[in-house]
């Protein structure tokens, strides 16, 4: 391979890929060290390398210069002390790792509010990645829009339809109603939903809203307990709990599994049955506890979610200039013990 340089022009990435046959995402997972890539695919790109004379500028190693080099993308997470979202960390991670750039996360602090999510992303901005994971929580489009013609972004796990953010999430009102037609289908006419507002959790809205509607056009009689912020959530619980105790309803519905394993830990304390005194269902699946306990809930399809957008985030990084696409993917509804036939029930809803 005998390739003509000019002393004085700098060798890229984009052109040991283009002389090795690869695409730029190979040539990064092949110096980053991935196990992933093939002998021979490693040996093509190190001949380019050394026939090119490429060599990574140090100064670009930098996060702020490494647009010509291993592409630094950041995750902007919302809380990866919750289950869910620790899950969504690791895989993103793995498929940072396998589509060839490096990841860097930033994170609001514990209050989860709007303007810490802001700071969180302000932070990465400033780090001068080449693109941005969204997978947060109550922070809006209109907050990204300014930044949406300087580095590509991509919403992750989260419903999106703003016209130029690309997102990769999903179908929450496809699983609102998977959940409600099989509590429909165990005979409950009587049903809690606790509902959550679109400011704590788009996501968690958009599951409460698909629950409440298919329930109303199979005309059960649905009690909607509205569920306030983190540091409100004892009095929903106790809101639900009275609902229970009355034998106003005969199951409830969670739009997350940590809401519902939590009920159920407050259902112990206070002397009731899951499922003989009230069936509970969430949503998510990728809890340990949950299948231990048998909650019956659903399995986000959450490493389906994430391979394809670390897939479109590479596409991105070669060709920013792609069709904002929104894509969504349905999970598994997962059976359990604690959703029973309501006819176990010893009373009735009154």
């Amino acid at each position: 391979m005998n390739i003509p340089r000019s002393r004085t022009a700098r060798v890229t990435m984009d052109e040991v890929a283009r002389v090795a046959g690869v695409s730029r995402a190979t040539v990064s997972r092949v110096m980053t060290g991935n196990s992933s890539v093939s002998k021979e695919t490693i040996d093509r790109v190190n001949e380019a390398i050394a026939a090119l004379g490429y060599v990574p500028n140090a100064a670009a190693q930098s996060l702020a210069g490494r647009r010509n080099e291993v592409p630094v993308v950041g995750l902007l997470l919302r809380n990866p002390a919750s289950t869910y979202y620790g899950f969504l960390y690791s895989q993103m991670q793995r498929q940072s790792d396998e589509f060839g750039f490096q990841l860097v996360t930033s994170v609001p602090t514990i209050r989860g509010k709007t303007v810490d999510e802001l700071s969180a992303l302000d932070r990465l901005v400033k780090l001068g990645v080449n693109g941005i994971f969204l997978a947060t929580g109550s922070i809006r489009p209109s907050d990204v829009e300014v930044l949406l013609d300087t580095v590509p972004m991509i919403s992750v796990g989260r419903p999106e339809l703003h016209d130029e953010i690309t997102a990769i999430s999903y179908d929450e009102d496809a699983h609102g109603e998977i959940m409600a037609k099989n509590v429909i289908y165990h005979g409950h006419q009587a049903v809690c939903v606790v509902n959550v507002s679109p400011e704590v959790s788009p996501s968690e809205s958009h599951r409460s809203q698909s629950m409440i509607r298919t329930l109303r056009q199979a005309d059960i009689d649905v009690v909607v307990v509205e569920a306030g912020e983190d540091v409100q959530r004892m009095a929903t619980v106790q809101r639900v709990l009275h609902l229970v105790r009355e034998q106003r309803i005969t199951c409830v519905m969670f739009p997350a599994d940590y809401w519902a394993l939590q009920f159920i830990d407050y259902c112990t304390m206070a002397g009731l049955q899951i499922p003989d005194n009230v069936s509970v269902t969430g949503v998510d699946g990728v809890f340990p506890r949950w299948q231990h306990l048998g909650l019956a809930t659903l399995r986000l399809p959450v490493e389906g979610v994430v391979t394809r957008a670390a897939q479109v985030m590479g596409s991105r990084l070669e060709n920013p200039r792609q069709p904002v696409t929104h894509e969504t993917f349905v999970g598994t509804f997962v059976p359990g013990r604690t959703l029973a036939s309501a006819h176990r029930f010893s009373g009735g809803a009154h």
